[in-house]
């Protein structure tokens, strides 16, 4: 565990090490992937005074109304022990008496998502991340954290339009989706809401590939699918390639998808942008260098990975 702390969140610890040196009454406060994954040990193997685990936006907000009141970082501390173990605070890893405890774990519920302020609107850079989708449907890859902080779910799109309209009230016009895996039926529900709604705005988003329906043929209803999309403001697609070795997809990333359904959807998507006149650019993200199992070479997998540039 020692090991493995200073492998994932070595740089964090060295930086708290020194806040706590020359800035003792500050109280750091941890978040991310790693308090949720490794609960208690995080604690255990940092000095971190605090650390929220999955979604911590309610968590964080109690304690900042404690600092606000001025006191003592002890007193503060004290105060947020006393609400943590009546449960009033959820989702915290804190200190107590020597050991390391987490409050009530709360599911958070999508629908709940608060919609920023940016009270100061023009030192903002004018895009907006907005949460369409939590975790993934999928959620089996060996790599990916998503499925341990998330239960696949849904914002609705009543919900995911009236922010964006607040967006554009705001003169923001740029977004983008966060949903790391959204199920395509869920995006099209928004972006036809979009379309019914009138607005005029640009946006990416992530998304899985797509595969070929062995008992029915389905290109073209996929096409249609983002011809919509596009019409409403899609403009980029990132998808999780991780790899152009489908033996490293298959057997080292357990991604569920094939160059082949990479192809597949790089063509569908290619279709709705010559039928529409909109132009789309697609990403791909990589994981390299990775695991090989002693089965290949990395040298292999690089070559594997840039044949995209002749496609």
């Amino acid at each position: 565990l020692k090991q493995i702390s200073r492998l994932t969140y070595g740089r964090p610890k060295k930086f708290v090490e020194k806040v706590n040196r020359y800035s003792p009454e500050t109280i750091t406060l941890a978040g991310g992937p790693q308090p949720t994954i490794y609960g208690t040990y995080f604690l255990y193997h940092s000095n971190f005074d605090l650390a929220v685990v999955s979604e911590g936006e309610s968590a964080i907000l109690d304690i900042l109304g404690l600092i606000k009141t001025g006191k003592k970082k002890s007193e503060i501390l004290s105060e947020i022990r006393k609400k943590a173990e009546n449960n009033s605070i959820h989702n915290l890893l804190y200190r107590s008496d020597g050991s390391i405890k987490m409050s009530k774990r709360e599911k958070f519920e999508i629908d709940t998502k608060k919609i920023p302020e940016y009270p100061e609107i023009e030192k903002k850079t004018r895009v907006h991340v907005i949460i369409d989708s939590l975790g993934c449907p999928y959620g089996n890859c060996s790599f990916c954290v998503h499925s341990k902080f998330y239960e696949y779910s849904k914002r609705s799109p009543e919900l995911v339009v009236g922010e964006i309209k607040s967006m554009l009230k705001k003169g923001i016009g740029l977004f983008r989706l966060a949903g790391s895996c959204p199920q395509m039926e869920h995006v099209l529900k928004i972006s036809e809401k979009i379309l019914r709604e009138g607005l005029n705005i640009r946006y990416s988003m992530f998304a899985s590939t797509l595969r070929q329906n062995k008992e029915r043929d389905c290109f073209s209803e996929h096409v249609e699918i983002y011809k919509t999309l596009l019409k409403a403001g899609l403009r980029a697609v990132f998808f999780g390639a991780e790899s152009g070795n489908d033996c490293v997809n298959r057997d080292v990333f357990n991604k569920g998808r094939a160059n082949k359904d990479l192809i597949y959807t790089a063509m569908i998507l290619r279709k709705a942008s010559q039928l529409t006149g909109i132009n789309v650019d697609i990403g791909l993200s990589y994981i390299y260098p990775l695991p090989t199992l002693g089965r290949f070479e990395l040298e292999e997998v690089y070559k594997d990975n840039m044949i995209w540039q002749k496609k």
